[in-house]
């Protein structure tokens, strides 16, 4: 019971936060409010429904300009710095373009850049597990994490569970104001068995002068990487990046939390956008219903002579959330648009030459006040 109401409590706390409020923290996943099951009809192309529904129950949601994090020219005043460099020394302070872009390389050879709306920490050890020239001989899987999977894998490592991985985020992102869900998005795990056997295949293959090997693993590199979702305003924030073509608007920030996190420490973290200051745009409204986001998908007209689906097979909608699209208002994506939508995730099957068959992903987002299509498929 202390362990529920633990959680309950970290949810509500989570939907009330202010953006870059102290105190934030990583939430436990949260649960569909009801379940859809149909077929629907995209620019012709039959889509089946079988999905999770978020957000039912909010009744009221806000509009905003919301601009990336500025910590200005110190940074090192406004965070704590060494929750993110423990206890390496930082050897020498660098600016960048502009006095706000601000890097910190560390006498261990890590490396922590905040840089306007964005974060990235590089332990020096992440080159033993993730910039070894051996990394190209683990299974593709393991290599190429998507940001968005239609399945998370659920195995995890011996005695490391993914959630103690996660957690050790947590102090972190509380210096960056940002709240994220436990619920990764994406995920995959490297074992020490894994690591040898990508040695041996890359030493059987031949090894170049400019090669590194590294032969020497242990199982403090065992490592998972996974992308979580943050919340904005309570709200799951659209994790991907898409184009916004026949807009006025660039495409949208990866807007999630990337990390690889050995048993030895957080390697890599990194965050691309960071929410900074915001301003209402508008009155608050109540958010359409998810029946009427559904059939303003129906009314999608194409625009292009060639779909981006044509030569897909089987798409389908397994998930569908109230949450806020970021839509950049510049190139360099420092400020955006946070409008309220129900974010649909459509996976479809492709086959490759060989045969095999891959998934990918399409978002659609409509505006959760007007019923406009803000991202199309």
């Amino acid at each position: 019971m202390r362990k529920w109401m633990r959680f309950a409590c970290a949810l509500l706390a989570a939907l009330w936060l202010a953006p870059n409020a102290a105190g934030a923290e990583i939430v436990p996943a949260d649960e569909p409010d009801m379940h859809i099951e149909r077929t629907i009809t995209i620019e012709g192309k039959e889509v089946a429904v079988d999905a999770g529904v978020y957000g039912t129950n909010v009744k009221e949601v806000q509009a905003y300009s919301l601009a990336g994090l500025n910590l200005g020219s110190r940074p090192e005043e406004k965070i704590d710095l060494s929750v993110f460099l423990g206890d390496a020394e930082v050897e020498e302070r660098r600016t960048q373009w502009t006095p706000e872009e601000v890097s910190f390389d560390l006498t261990d050879g890590s490396s922590f850049d905040i840089v306007h709306d964005y974060v990235i920490l590089r332990r020096k050890t992440l080159e033993r597990i993730n910039n070894s020239t051996s990394w190209l001989y683990l299974p593709r899987e393991k290599r190429f994490l998507t940001d968005y999977a239609e399945h998370v894998q659920p195995d995890e490592l011996p005695d490391f569970s993914l959630e103690e991985a996660v957690l050790r985020l947590e102090p972190m992102l509380s210096q960056l104001g940002i709240t994220a869900m436990n619920r990764p998005t994406a995920a995959a795990y490297v074992t020490l068995e894994e690591l040898n056997a990508a040695v041996k295949a890359h030493l059987d293959e031949g090894v170049s002068p400019e090669d590194v090997v590294i032969e020497d693993y242990t199982r403090d590199d065992e490592y998972y990487e996974f992308v979580l979702p943050y919340l904005y305003h309570g709200l799951v924030v659209m994790p991907t990046s898409e184009n916004l073509p026949y807009t006025n608007q660039f495409e949208t920030p990866f807007a999630h939390v990337e990390a690889v996190v050995s048993r030895r420490c957080v390697e890599k973290l990194i965050i691309s956008f960071v929410p900074g200051k915001e301003k209402a745009s508008g009155k608050a409204f109540e958010p359409i219903t998810v029946e009427e986001a559904l059939a303003a998908c129906e009314k999608i007209e194409s625009t292009r002579e060639y779909p981006w689906y044509d030569g897909y097979e089987n798409p389908r909608i397994g998930e569908i959330r109230l949450g806020y699209a970021f839509l950049s208002k510049d190139r360099a994506i420092t400020e955006v648009n946070a409008r309220p939508a129900w974010l649909i995730y459509i996976f479809c099957d492709f086959k490759n030459e060989d045969g095999s068959v891959d998934t990918t992903w399409q978002t659609i987002a409509i505006d959760a006040q007007t019923g406009e299509m803000l991202l199309r498929w």
